[in-house]
């Protein structure tokens, strides 16, 4: 009898054990998103070609901005298009058309229908052609969200708009709360936890700017031993805002620019939480304290006061120590934006066509200087500079290039241009490659980044070649020139 007992316990102690490791076991699944629900998404771009490019992007957080690509497709025949993929949770994204991109909210287990009107914009003359938004009719079926988020920006806007001096100048409390009572009756009390987050910030954001609220009662009420909302959008832009404002609020606060200029210098994340952590608030909540530190270290990231490399030093050490795995991932996506397209970092690969279908890379010219132009085939301004990029070609020898990218399809004016001699150097066609754009964050045609020998970003961007590009890039050279001596 007594073993029966000594039995039954052990199988009961085992029965937990095994509830425990099972219920561990779904979490893990759940984590990992084997419970995301698929989103389906269709779509019709009116006048694209088929071929065009269509894709789905997010953040990756919604503090630094990365964006990711979560889905890509291209247009049929007839301009329609679909995708379909899973996600886990509500997150601000963009449908991308080509280089031309368009806001919304993305839902699990929602449908989306776009419908993508003609490209009417101007797309010729100018260096200040920049992409434009997407002009769109949406439908979803979303639960109304995308709908309730528009309405409510319109009328966050409009407040705005209509209530400057009450805000801005009176400082008028009343007003805000009057709204604030406002929106709270016009939106069901159902509606997602999402939109209420991002509601509930879209108003915070309007007591702050009007001072109408000190920034330790902000802090307590909307940050501080609070729920970090990493992917709403909403949030995320006003504890930007807060945070890099937040000392400057606060006349003789514990922490200043002059405090945080002595002690990033030592690239000790230790001292640098030390110096955050007098702040009382903030003392109380390491994750948020940590998130602080991060957006000051981005706004004074290209400040003549600081180093960058001493910034990206602590952003390492958040990636490779921090106790919170979201904290992680937020320096790690802070150094790519921070970092790309930096001087003295790699610059993006290239492996494209020239317009007799020859293939090049950036290493073919890993000895040299190398002006990447990026040009549209329909724009006349980056046709004229044609006569002055060769006079830059001429002048600077074998120690240079000039390497021109053309988006769209060139005409025949500017092949006879580029065959007749004007251009003795790679013209490659960009094709349907439009990420290349992107990892250059070139927004306006034409644009130029000089990229120095093996490969590394020398100017980002690269002045005009009919502005001073051919002084610029005899003094680099002259300056390798020093240092190669130097050494030797």
């Amino acid at each position: 009898m007594a073993i029966n007992q000594m039995d039954l316990r052990w199988w009961q102690k085992r029965r937990v054990e095994l509830m425990r490791v099972f219920l561990n076991l779904l979490l893990c699944l759940w984590v990992s998103g084997l419970y995301a629900q698929e989103v389906k998404l269709s779509g019709h771009a009116e006048r694209r070609p088929e071929g065009t490019l269509v894709r789905v992007q997010v953040y990756a957080d919604a503090f630094s901005q990365r964006l990711t690509t979560l889905a890509s497709t291209q247009t049929d025949s007839r301009g329609n298009f679909g995708m379909h993929f899973s996600i886990t949770e509500v997150q601000y994204a963009f449908l991308a058309v080509s280089l031309r991109k368009t806001e919304f909210v993305l839902r699990p287990g929602s449908t989306y229908h776009f419908t993508v009107f003609p490209d009417t914009a101007n797309q010729k003359g100018s260096v200040f052609d920049r992409q434009q938004p997407l002009a769109i009719d949406l439908k979803a079926d979303d639960g109304r969200l995308n709908q309730q988020i528009g309405r409510l920006n319109q009328q966050v806007d409009d407040f705005v708009l209509n209530h400057f001096r009450d805000v801005y100048q009176l400082h008028n409390k009343n007003v805000i709360v009057t709204f604030q009572k406002q929106i709270k009756s016009e939106f069901p009390a159902d509606i997602s936890d999402y939109f209420k987050q991002y509601a509930r910030y879209s108003l915070a954001s309007l007591f702050w700017a009007g001072r109408t609220e000190s920034a330790e009662t902000i802090a307590k009420t909307y940050f501080i031993e609070k729920k970090v909302l990493y992917h709403n959008v909403r949030y995320c832009n006003f504890f930007k805002d807060f945070f890099q404002a937040y000392f400057e609020s606060k006349i003789n606060g514990p922490l200043t620019k002059i405090q945080l200029a002595q002690v990033v210098p030592n690239q000790n994340l230790h001292a640098l939480d030390s110096l955050f952590s007098l702040d009382p608030l903030l003392k109380a909540d390491a994750r948020v304290r940590q998130l602080a530190e991060m957006v000051v270290m981005e706004k004074y990231y290209h400040d003549k006061l600081f180093s960058s490399g001493d910034f990206d030093a602590l952003f390492q050490q958040i990636v490779q120590r921090s106790v919170f795995v979201e904290n992680r991932k937020v320096a790690g996506n802070y150094l790519f934006m921070l970092r790309r397209m930096a001087p003295g970092t790699d610059a993006p690969a290239i492996h494209l066509p020239d317009i007799m279908g020859k293939e090049y890379t950036l290493s073919d010219f890993k000895d040299q200087y190398v002006l990447l132009g990026f040009f549209k085939a329909d724009c006349p301004v980056c046709e004229r500079q044609l006569p002055f990029l060769k006079n830059m070609q001429e002048k600077l020898g074998s120690g240079f290039t000039n390497i021109t990218i053309i988006m769209g399809n060139p005409g025949e004016q500017m092949i006879q241009n580029l065959l007749s001699g004007i251009s003795k150097w790679p013209v490659l066609l960009l094709g349907k490659r439009l990420g290349i754009l992107e990892k250059y964050q070139i927004v306006s045609f034409p644009a130029y980044v000089l990229i120095a020998p093996h490969g590394k970003i020398a100017m980002n961007p690269a002045p005009m070649p009919e502005e001073n590009a051919l002084q610029r890039i005899i003094q680099l050279q002259n300056l390798d020139k020093k240092r190669q001596t130097h050494e030797k």
